[in-house]
């Protein structure tokens, strides 16, 4: 009887066991398998989808935990688990709260998982560079839950924006008196280096969507561009730029859109055609310009020649942007002579060859500090040779 006993009671411990574990065990398979299981991101949405979670965070941002179901299922990741990203989260212990100093460095944190699937050697030059510096987060351009396309998100914007920005009548009066311009053409915005690619809102970083067109303070053109131009460097940065670039950058005396322009920003290709644009004309040996002082002034430019120069792969607009930033060329401009447009030509030579730079030469040390001479004086202009070749 004894014996039946025993038996009877391990088998009822037994049973107990296995019912305890039969109970458990799907709990704990539930939470270890989000990652892996078709069904993970419901499993993360039954809260993620109720609009009043939010987490306050130490520095008083709040922060919101909110995702919508639908616009996630539209996005271009809305195929995918919800830890492929996230593989910060420790799902044995989640929702058990975790420790965030601010939202930027949550989205810090959270985009570095992008290369995973992004590898770096997959990335354009731009992207790599910005990978590379570590100071802008993947989801401050590209977004987070509701990743679209890149063109279907641009064109989303621009046309938002262009709606009001493409009236030519459009300008605001700034405090100094100067007439800001606010106008900006269509079709030479989409045929820029930027169309299709970087938004209105990416480089414009000071416009708040949720309260524009609300006026904002404005002291004047000049300060209004150093501050936007700053943006610049978040996908050009300075680590990637050419030398005379990065001597540029650091001097800060000259604005990218000095030469570059703004809203319509040339590519590489382009400005390469335009160069043999202008070459088409200028290289006809014809009559030369007559000047309101007598002075005869040749436009003749030796296309040969030129090619071979250090200025010949970057073309006229280096030295005439102020030209080549126009569309009413050939339209005469107003030279009084040409002692003067050479010392105005002259005087853009330091936009990239900066008085840093130049300085480190004894000779031309003490030739920038004097400014008696030109540097066309000594270097010529059209047909200026490399340094050490004869």
């Amino acid at each position: 009887m004894g014996k039946v006993f025993r038996y009877f009671f391990l088998g009822l411990c037994l049973s107990g066991v296995l019912l305890g574990i039969s109970f458990f065990l799907p709990l704990t398979f539930n939470k270890s398998s989000i990652a892996s299981s078709s069904g993970s991101n419901d499993a993360c949405l039954k809260c993620h989808k109720l609009e009043r979670l939010h987490k306050v965070l130490p520095n008083g941002e709040k922060m919101a935990l909110y995702v919508d179901p639908e616009k996630f299922q539209a996005s271009v990741h809305g195929s995918m688990d919800c830890l492929s990203c996230h593989a910060d989260l420790n799902v044995k212990e989640h929702p058990r709260p975790m420790k965030i100093a601010s939202v930027r460095e949550y989205k810090k944190i959270v985009s570095a998982n992008c290369v995973n699937c992004h590898a770096i050697e997959s990335l354009s030059p731009i992207h790599k560079n910005i990978v590379k510096e570590n100071k802008l987060s993947c989801a401050e351009c590209h977004g987070s839950h509701y990743i679209k396309p890149i063109k279907e998100e641009f064109d989303r914007i621009a046309k938002d924006c262009l709606k009001c920005h493409k009236l030519e009548r459009l300008h605001k009066v700034l405090p100094n008196g100067e007439k800001m311009a606010l106008y900006v053409d269509s079709k030479k915005f989409y045929d820029s280096a930027h169309g299709n690619k970087v938004h209105c809102l990416f480089c414009h970083q000071d416009i708040d969507k949720a309260t524009h067109p609300k006026p904002i303070k404005i002291e004047s053109r000049y300060s209004y561009s150093k501050g936007v131009n700053q943006n610049c460097l978040i996908c050009h940065p300075a680590s990637g730029l050419s030398s005379f670039h990065q001597n540029i950058v650091k001097e800060g005396k000259t604005l990218c859109s000095e030469c570059h322009n703004s809203h319509y920003v040339k590519p590489t290709k382009l400005v390469r055609k335009q160069t043999q644009e202008c070459i088409k004309c200028h290289k006809v040996e014809r009559l030369p310009k007559v000047l309101g002082n007598g002075d005869k002034m040749y436009l003749y430019v030796n296309s040969e020649k030129f090619a071979k120069t250090p200025h010949g792969k970057i073309g006229c607009f280096a030295c005439h942007y102020d030209i080549y930033n126009t569309d009413f060329h050939p339209k005469p401009i107003n030279i009084r002579s040409i002692k003067d447009y050479t010392k105005e030509m002259a005087s853009r030579c330091t936009k990239c060859h900066t008085y840093e730079s130049i300085s480190k030469h004894p000779g031309h040390a003490i030739v920038a500090r004097d400014k008696r001479f030109m540097c066309i004086d000594c270097h010529g202009y059209h047909t200026n040779i490399p340094v050490g070749v004869k």
